[in-house]
């Protein structure tokens, strides 16, 4: 399998609580969280990259979904 360096852009839930509305516009408005994920590809489709963290025998260790929409850059390493 291909292993890649996969830079994106988190989506992210802020509070788990009541937030007053100015400070959630404050918090709103701050910069997107960028994520770097390093990894064996596991599939591709035009919606989503796929990588596994870990390639086994005939399994694959946890593995993540990302959103292409969310992909800044990708790095064959």
């Amino acid at each position: 399998m291909k292993i890649l360096r996969v830079v994106w852009n988190d989506a992210e839930v802020c509070e788990d609580r009541w937030t007053d509305i100015e400070e959630a516009k404050r918090e709103a408005v701050q910069p997107v969280a960028s994520c770097t994920t390093v990894g064996f590809l596991l599939a591709e489709t035009a919606e989503r990259l796929c990588l596994t963290l870990t390639d086994g025998v005939d399994c694959v260790g946890p593995y993540i979904s990302i959103p292409k929409t969310c992909v800044v850059s990708v790095v064959e390493l």
